[in-house]
């Protein structure tokens, strides 16, 4: 075994490696899609192929000089570096549809998926190259700088590397053709290779650097949502005059109830549900406890989520009863649910699902197990809304409804229609007034920011904490046909609404509030 690891075949596997990566992934991707099919990289693929490059280039100064430590070391960070490229390359495009991308695929699979790849092989290659720099004395006197000699090319190491010199220079002739010369810099999406210099020319481009001014971590990433002692992101103007409506009809306050329920954690409710038939609320925690309740004071049922493990809900936010079943939703639009049960639910799903129960309530979406719902969350993935929170929710026998928190990156206020029996959205649209609502002049609906939503027959109310406003939207086309005027409360949130009132939760003093407000229809 020993004297398989000596310095001849090391630099014989070396050379093969060096042709591995230079003249298969590089070589591949600039003649075969470069010449032949005419695609260009573009300038995410540049910096992946680049680094492929100087990998090869490290592999001739490591045949050249011996695997000294300081080539070793390049090679694991320009490893690391492609394989940060390659993933952040891929992540742009794996949130989309099937078969969505961008250029062409190699083996059915496109070729940023195939840098990461390439720079993992790297990374395994290279460590287990260091097996063979400990057994050899030479190799390992190389590695510590005990010895500084200059070997020649093997005869294979010269064929390899005038491929290689021709393959590079070939690299960057593609490079001058496609992209220019600086100040003109990559193109994002990629460009047909051509040689054509007169028009291929007038495509250069110089807004890549754009994006060095724009730089942020945080970049099209949302604020957290306002939630009154877990996220104080925002100031409200309560003045229902300041908003876009000229006037409405004012709601008045019929009672104000202190609610007794204590939650499993936490001293704020989250959200109120009513459920008409059985003239009863529920009330849930910011973490995964819901309460069920007639006079406000004492649950004789109740369920606590396993609110700490599986699918990450944020902090829970909102409720509906479909039914006389409650669904649930987590600020980030993660969902589970509460079935009522009319025999005892099978051992391991409560296990799996609750902390605790009064034994009244199962898991809503358990029942039908497969890869997203395994565990009985699943997620209410949007379109429009999908870089925005939600802290209002809705439900009826046959659909869920999220109404999104604008926040810097979606501006609109978001409605999302889910089937429930498939958690599949079903539409979705920007909240806008109907022909027959008035605004005022250059006035929008974009800065309502909605705290709680609750399911009325064709409509959904909507209550905007911003302006202190009701939004009712009909629930088919989401257009806002009515407002009205809502009066103004104790740290208002959450809404829910019976035959003949409507419900807001409130907050002063370390005490939940429930507000009966008056019903306009």
């Amino acid at each position: 075994m020993n004297s398989c690891l000596n310095e001849k075949n090391f630099n014989l596997v070396m050379a093969t490696a060096i042709m591995l990566i230079l003249v298969i992934p590089v070589g591949i991707a600039n003649v075969w899609l470069g010449y032949v099919v005419r695609e260009s990289p573009c300038a995410l693929c540049w910096w992946e192929r680049m680094g492929m490059i100087l990998v090869g280039l490290l592999g001739f100064f490591i045949l050249r000089y011996g695997p000294r430590l300081k080539y070793v070391m390049s090679v694991f960070l320009i490893a690391a570096f492609g394989i940060h490229m390659g993933l952040r390359h891929l992540g742009n495009f794996v949130q989309l549809d099937v078969d969505m991308g961008l250029g062409a695929e190699i083996m059915g699979i496109r070729t940023y998926t195939w840098a990461a790849i390439v720079y993992w092989a790297v990374v395994i290659v290279m460590s287990l190259f260091l097996m063979f720099i400990k057994r050899s004395e030479e190799l390992n006197a190389d590695f510590t700088g005990q010895r500084s000699v200059i070997k020649p090319f093997s005869k294979f190491g010269k064929i390899v590397f005038y491929v290689s010199f021709a393959l590079v220079i070939s690299n960057g002739i593609q490079a001058f053709f496609t992209n220019g010369i600086p100040p003109y810099g990559g193109k994002a999406p990629n460009d047909r290779m051509s040689l054509n210099l007169p028009m291929i020319s007038k495509t250069w481009e110089t807004y890549i650097w754009d994006r060095l001014k724009s730089f942020s971590i945080k970049k099209d990433y949302p604020e957290k949502p306002y939630i009154h002692g877990i996220f104080n992101t925002k100031k409200f103007n309560e003045n229902f005059a300041s908003g876009a409506f000229e006037e409405a009809k004012k709601l008045q306050i019929l009672s104000v109830k202190e609610i007794g329920i204590k939650m499993n954690k936490g001293k704020m409710i989250a959200a109120v549900s009513y459920d008409n038939k059985n003239e009863e609320f529920a009330f849930t925690s910011h973490y995964g406890g819901s309460y069920f309740t007639k006079d406000l004071n004492t649950a004789s049922k109740f369920a606590v989520v396993d609110y700490q493990n599986s699918w990450n809900l944020g902090h829970t936010t909102a409720t509906a009863f479909t039914g006389e079943n409650l669904l649930v939703i987590g600020q980030n639009k993660t969902a589970y649910g509460l079935r009522k049960l009319e025999k005892p639910m099978d051992e391991v799903i409560q296990y799996r699902t609750f902390l605790e129960t009064s034994g009244d309530y199962g898991s809503f979406f358990e029942k039908n197990v497969d890869r997203y719902t395994k565990d009985g969350r699943p997620f209410l993935t949007t379109i429009r809304a999908k870089q925005a929170y939600a802290l209002a929710f809705g439900a009826d026998e046959k659909f869920m409804y999220t109404v999104s928190a604008a926040n810097r990156v979606v501006k609109n206020v978001v409605v999302s229609k889910f089937l429930i029996s498939e958690r599949k959205m079903s539409s979705e649209a920007y909240i806008k007034p109907s022909k027959d609502l008035k605004l005022k002049e250059k006035r929008n609906l974009k800065d309502y920011y909605v705290v709680g939503a609750a399911v009325d027959g064709d409509r959904i109310l909507a209550y905007s904490r911003e302006y202190s406003t009701l939004l009712s939207i009909d629930k088919n086309s989401f257009e806002v046909k009515d407002v009205y005027e809502m009066p103004l409360m104790k740290e208002p949130h959450s809404l829910a609404v019976s035959k003949d009132k409507l419900y807001v939760l409130g907050f002063e003093h370390g005490k939940n509030l429930l507000y009966e407000i008056e019903k306009p229809f």
